[in-house]
């Protein structure tokens, strides 16, 4: 196979902006520089007959696993000069570590779907080359494109990855069990003395309230919500960051509130698995969950014929908080 060039991969990076935005956290973002740009060996021996091959690393599973599949399927079949090898690498953190285990070898992808809390790393690592390089270079037209999820992913007026699938957290409920414990089922809680006040009504002896993965983005988002970040130095945009800022009164106040309910029993731990809050909604064992936009789809699904699911935004510590959630997901590094 022979190396791929500026324009093979800003080719890839048109097919790889085609998926429609799906989500999350519940996974996410990047790539490699010389290590993952660069061609393997083999490829650098390859002729110039032969179609060049690009490993693309991704932690797409499930429906938006077949998304990613039919993704390179259509692109490999019409662009015979290249062939895109799709890889599933497990979750964000599971695709990331084996990325870090890579560097320095010759064994890491060309292009690696990075979430968007491991910008700083890809960027401070050099483990990725621009993606405005590539835009420079063939002129790409970016005016089409969400300026403020391109605007995420700039740093020091550098566009450093590729746009991929953009989510945000968001309140899942079971709307039967909030008739059955009189609360409209058409109004969520939008705050955190709502949520409490509902947990209580919604536990029962085979239900609790509500179930929240203790998951770091949602703790993220939770602070975003509020004004707030969990890192100084911008999150760790505008620079390196040095200190966390969970002790800060948005983050004692969030925690307070979150393990109150946990004491009262009206919130299960179920630990830090979105994976095992979204089985324990699906089987009725909780009434409240919180996940990513990414997994409307399959826990709409999983609910099908037991329950109706409802859908709210992320709670605020109170109803007039300034703030909001930020951009989540997963961008594609080069």
């Amino acid at each position: 196979m022979k190396p791929f060039g500026k324009k093979s991969l800003s080719m890839l990076l048109l097919s790889c902006m085609m998926l429609l935005t799906a989500a999350c956290g519940s996974e996410s973002k990047t790539t490699t520089k010389e290590e993952a740009a660069a061609p393997t060996t083999d490829t650098a021996k390859a002729t110039s007959s032969e179609p060049v091959k690009v490993v693309w690393w991704h932690s797409m599973s499930g429906d938006l696993g077949k998304v990613a599949d039919k993704l390179v399927a259509d692109f490999n079949s019409t662009h015979k000069d290249i062939v895109v090898q799709g890889e599933y690498q497990g979750k964000y953190d599971e695709s990331l570590n084996k990325l870090k285990a890579s560097l320095g070898s010759q064994s890491g992808p060309s292009l690696i779907q990075v979430y968007e809390i491991g910008s700083r790393f890809m960027i401070d690592t050099k483990a990725i080359t621009p993606a405005q390089e590539f835009i420079d270079a063939e002129k790409y037209d970016t005016s089409g494109l969400e300026p403020n999820i391109l605007n995420y992913y700039t740093f020091d007026k550098k566009q450093y990855s590729m746009p991929f699938n953009t989510s945000n957290p968001i309140l899942y409920y079971n709307k039967d069990a909030f008739k059955a414990a009189g609360l409209d089922p058409e109004k969520p809680p939008t705050t955190y003395a709502e949520v409490a006040e509902y947990a209580k009504k919604l536990t029962t002896k085979s239900q609790a309230g509500g179930s929240f993965a203790i998951y770091g983005w949602f703790m993220e988002q939770f602070l975003a919500n509020q004004g707030a970040e969990l890192l100084n130095n911008g999150n760790g945009r505008t620079s390196l960051a040095t200190a966390s800022q969970l002790n800060d009164e948005a983050g004692v106040k969030t925690l307070d509130w979150w393990n109150q309910m946990v004491k009262d029993k009206t919130m299960l731990n179920l630990g830090r698995k979105t994976d095992d809050t979204a089985k324990a909604f699906a089987a009725g064992q909780i009434a409240m969950t919180l996940d990513s936009t990414a997994s409307l789809r399959s826990i709409v699904s999983s609910a099908e014929g037991k329950f109706e699911v409802g859908t709210g935004f992320l709670p605020k510590p109170e109803a007039n908080a300034k703030g909001g959630v930020i951009i989540g997901g997963a961008a594609i590094g080069l």
